[in-house]
């Protein structure tokens, strides 16, 4: 198990470390502080002909 030390540009700082999970998976564990800056809404127009349009994954 490794543990990765992040810093941003604006002086935030978070952790990250790989742990195995069942069989061959990864299971990614992310800690730090962090704060909401803004919400937003996804109004799809049903004349819109490209409709979903894109998808959020």
């Amino acid at each position: 198990m490794r543990t990765v030390d992040f810093h941003t540009g604006v002086g935030s700082r978070f952790t990250a470390v790989a742990t195995g999970g069942p069989g061959a998976t990864i299971v990614p564990v992310i800690s730090g502080m962090a704060y909401p800056t803004g919400e937003h809404t996804f109004i799809v127009d049903p004349d819109d002909p490209l409709t979903p349009g894109f998808v959020l994954r």
